[in-house]
């Protein structure tokens, strides 16, 4: 008798896995499916279910545009980086910790000060163009705990499309550049 209530609880508990993994994966399906652009599959009841109001943003929540622009940063008073990037790195545990996201706060209250006019046009080396470029620009940094000061050039770069990776000859993309001093108010 004991063995007959082991064997449909087993039977049970497997059938409702079973539910649930397939319960799972047709939410999974639909979910994926209304982010992609019109196509010929029509899954049934797509319509009735209402998943844009489940999923308003698609997968788009989750994702950063691949062709949008790259911010460097260079401390040119020590010449290294300023900010500590990519966020994925082990310096911020691998996406643990907010330092680095942070920073990418902190630039864009930065940059939001630099004036259109002060950004170059560029495609030369950039090490050259840093030496040899004097300051001509202070901009406060207006975060609480400022981590990026002094002498800082930052470059603005689209990334290398995907279509031209196998090319043989160097790539140099033109970008925008820009120096400046980046001054922390002493008085907060």
């Amino acid at each position: 008798m004991k063995n007959v209530a082991t064997e449909i609880n087993a039977k049970l508990l497997g059938f409702i896995t079973l539910i649930m993994i397939v319960s799972w994966s047709l939410i999974f399906m639909y979910s994926i499916h209304i982010v992609l652009p019109p196509n010929p599959l029509k899954l049934p009841f797509e319509n009735n279910l209402g998943l844009n109001a489940w999923f308003p943003q698609g997968w788009g929540f989750f994702t950063r545009d691949p062709r949008s622009v790259n911010d460097y940063v260079y401390n040119l008073d020590n010449d290294r980086s300023a900010v500590a990037w990519p966020n994925n790195s082990v310096r911020n545990l691998f996406g643990i910790s907010r330092y680095g996201r942070a920073q990418g706060i902190e630039l864009g209250l930065i940059e939001s000060k630099i004036p259109e006019s002060a950004w170059k046009t560029y495609n030369g080396n950039i090490e050259k163009y840093f030496k040899n470029t004097q300051v001509k620009l202070t901009v406060d940094n207006p975060t609480p705990h400022a981590t990026i000061s002094g002498k800082i050039g930052i470059v603005r770069k689209h990334p290398i499309p995907w279509s031209w990776s196998k090319q043989s000859k160097y790539i140099n993309m033109p970008y925008k550049i820009v120096v400046v001093n980046v001054n922390v108010p002493k008085n907060r």
